[in-house]
């Protein structure tokens, strides 16, 4: 469930999306593992973490020390 988590590749889903006219903040989701960041968006290009780099919950972060994912 985590493995992909742990190489980075989040399956990250879209929950919110806002827009100013211009660009969209966009916040994404990993249901796997709880992982969050707020991208923006604009002419067609995404710009990772550009309003909140991604941040792991607690419990990922724990998995990841142990090595349990």
């Amino acid at each position: 469930m985590y493995t992909k988590c742990k190489e980075g590749k989040h399956p990250l889903k879209e929950i919110s999306r806002t827009s100013d006219g211009f660009t969209d903040k966009v916040i994404r989701w990993c249901p796997d593992c709880g992982a969050i960041v707020i991208d923006m968006e604009s002419d067609g290009r995404v710009y990772p973490g550009r309003y909140q780099k991604m941040k792991l919950t607690v419990l990922c972060k724990e998995k990841i020390h142990n090595n349990d994912i």
